[in-house]
């Protein structure tokens, strides 16, 4: 009968706690048995150990990335510093290059000079030399009349005037176009056709300013008005080379058929002008020669670099090379270049 009611009454006293004490003090140990089971993936997963282990490696996982963050942000600074004195000594230099072509030009321009007459030049005598034909203004009260032996001979006029002007903007250009291109070429962001085209034609623009500076100083203006021509076209293509030497900046096909027509003109008109004459017929000194050649090699390079600037858009447009030149627009701007110019060449012949 006691067994009956034990086995019958073991249910209820788990759930009511109060027919059998060592069935409720089992019960009790049953149930905290079950949750400490229980509690056993608890504490694995979030519990005791859990947080406990949370304590413990959370706080370095946290601190190793701050630690690897703060490394990250050192490292990025200390490039931009690097990279920031990188760009400060290139354009230091860029400056200095820049600063030293217009000092380099007329040196090695002598030197060719001293090279091909030095022979001819006859001895002066700097005690007992005299110049009657000079001004003297420049010297003040410190020299009048007929001057003695100087380095250098310059008369207070207009024509002087004239020639210092030139002078000053010519040095002035060429410093800022040598100083745009050693920076960009320095930070890797140079168009080297557009470069190849600026360089090319220094000569043109040395031998322009070196023909308007003796014209002025001889008073000989027979070739004035044809060398002006030449020089304001040049003048033209350049200033459309230099506005794309930076290759960040897309080439439209307009500024390069100016460059081209210019170019193209330029070589018929010497061509017929000086080139065979001097060179292909074989008529020219030495000096003649290679100066038509120098120049003639200027224009086509012009007209074919150009031509293939041209050619590069019509390829990133995803058209013909041809159709890109056949524009009505395109055509029209050809024709207008090429008129000019013409007209130019017939009322100042």
């Amino acid at each position: 009968m006691h067994k009956i009611i034990q086995i019958q009454g073991g249910p209820e006293s788990r759930s009511s706690g109060a027919a059998n004490g060592h069935t409720a003090i089992n019960s009790h140990h049953h149930h905290s048995h079950k949750r400490l089971a229980s509690s056993g993936p608890s504490t694995r997963n979030g519990g005791f150990n859990g947080t406990i282990s949370a304590g413990y490696n959370s706080e370095p996982e946290s601190s190793n990335d701050e630690d690897s963050t703060d490394l990250s942000q050192l490292h990025h600074r200390s490039r931009n510093r690097n990279l920031k004195k990188k760009m400060e000594w290139w354009k230091v230099l860029a400056t200095f290059l820049a600063f030293s072509i217009p000092i380099i030009f007329p040196t090695v321009h002598m030197l060719i000079f001293h090279h091909l007459w030095g022979n001819l030049k006859t001895p002066v005598d700097t005690r007992h030399c005299t110049c009657s034909c000079w001004d003297t203004i420049f010297k003040g009260p410190y020299e009048t009349g007929v001057a003695g032996y100087k380095h250098v001979y310059f008369s207070s006029d207009g024509n002087t005037l004239k020639m210092w002007i030139i002078t000053v903007i010519g040095v002035l250009f060429l410093y800022e176009a040598f100083k745009r291109l050693f920076s960009l070429m320095f930070n890797r962001k140079l168009r080297w056709t557009m470069g190849i085209l600026f360089l090319s034609s220094l000569h043109s623009h040395y031998y322009a300013w070196w023909g308007h500076w003796n014209y002025w100083n001889d008073e000989f203006y027979q070739m004035w008005y044809h060398q002006v021509f030449f020089t304001i076209t040049e003048l033209i293509s350049s200033v459309m080379v230099l506005s794309y030497l930076d290759s960040r900046q897309m080439v439209e096909p307009i500024p390069m058929l100016v460059i081209c027509s210019i170019a193209v003109f330029h070589t018929f008109c010497s061509g017929w002008d000086q080139f065979v004459f001097t060179v292909i017929q074989g008529q020219g000194q030495l000096h003649q020669v290679l100066r038509d050649l120098t120049l003639m090699t200027t224009d086509i390079v012009h007209a074919m670099l150009s031509l293939y600037e041209i050619r590069v858009y019509a390829s990133r447009k995803g058209v013909s090379f041809i159709s890109v030149l056949l524009q009505r627009t395109h055509l029209t701007i050809v024709f207008i270049i090429t008129c000019a110019m013409y007209i130019a060449v017939l009322l100042f012949p």
